[in-house]
């Protein structure tokens, strides 16, 4: 009686236990591009949060009419009137201290500096 056996049938319960291990269909970088994604979504949530949050802490802005006193000159840096458009004459008020600009008559207002052609 040594006639060869039919081979045994395996059971279902251990075909989906070899499934587990069997890496034909996974891609291990699978895993990596999803940890990508995540820190992608993370950076620009944490960039827009930083960005809305300091628009509050800055001062509005002041407007300065035509011929009205100057409360404080800008703070500038390098050589005197380097990249600057003379637009007046600027005196100071010997009694109270404030700085008052004289704009010459006829004079073509200056183009605002976001719109200046380089």
């Amino acid at each position: 009686m040594s006639a060869t056996r039919p081979p045994r049938k395996r059971l279902r319960l251990y075909s989906r236990l070899d499934a587990r291990f069997d890496d034909r269909d996974d891609d291990p970088r699978a895993s990596l591009v999803n940890l990508v994604d995540v820190m992608l979504v993370f950076a620009c949530g944490l960039l827009a949060a930083l960005a809305a949050g300091t628009q509050g802490a800055l001062p509005p802005p002041k407007p300065v009419d035509k011929g009205r006193a100057i409360e404080r000159p800008a703070d500038g840096q390098g050589q005197a009137g380097a990249g600057m458009d003379r637009v007046g004459e600027v005196f100071r008020d010997p009694k109270t201290g404030q700085l008052i600009l004289i704009e010459p008559v006829g004079a073509v207002p200056p183009l605002p500096t976001s719109k200046r052609p380089k």
